[in-house]
């Protein structure tokens, strides 16, 4: 009877690497999926305000200086 050789025993690191990589490519995806503004009918809400003066009449100066 011919004994069959022995399989030199595999590493569990390569596999462990690609499932490390996939979860981290999957979060990623995830991530970037839900942070994006999207829509089906091409409507975007958003919050509002209005800018309104204290007081009626015209701007006769700004005062803001360039940075």
């Amino acid at each position: 009877m011919e004994s069959t050789p022995k399989k030199a025993p595999r590493s569990k690191f390569p596999a462990l690497l690609v499932v490390a990589l996939a979860l981290v490519a999957l979060v990623f995806v995830i991530w970037r999926v839900d942070s994006a503004p999207s829509t089906n009918d091409a409507y975007a809400s958003a919050d509002t305000i209005d800018v309104v003066p204290e007081v009626s009449g015209r701007i006769i100066e700004l005062a803001v200086t360039d940075n």
